[in-house]
C-alpha cells in the first residue's frame, strides 16, 4: 500500500503521510518533498517487554529484549 501512496503523491494526487522508509527513494531523487509542520500530528508510543514478575527471564529472551532496547530507538527516527 505505501507504494501505491508514493507513486500517487509523485504523479501529483496527493500528500503521503506514513514513515519516511516508503519515500526514502523518491525523497533522495527529488520525486518528492518532505514538508514540516509546525506540530507533530502524533508520537509513536512505547513498546513493552512483560516478563513473569517473580521468575528471571531466560538468557535469550533477556537478550531479545536488550536488543529490542537498543534497537527500537533507532527505527524510530524513519517514522
Amino acid at each position: 500500500m505505501g507504494e501505491a501512496l508514493v507513486r500517487a503523491a509523485i504523479a501529483g494526487q496527493g500528500l503521503v503521510y506514513g514513515p519516511r522508509f516508503i519515500a526514502t527513494e523518491a525523497l533522495r531523487a527529488g520525486q518528492l518533498v518532505e514538508l514540516e509542520l509546525d506540530e507533530p500530528p502524533m508520537t509513536l508510543g512505547a513498546a513493552y517487554a512483560i516478563t513473569h514478575p517473580t521468575r528471571r527471564p531466560a538468557a535469550k529472551t533477556r537478550a531479545w529484549i536488550d536488543f529490542l532496547a537498543q534497537t527500537l530507538p533507532a527505527l524510530g527516527a524513519d517514522w
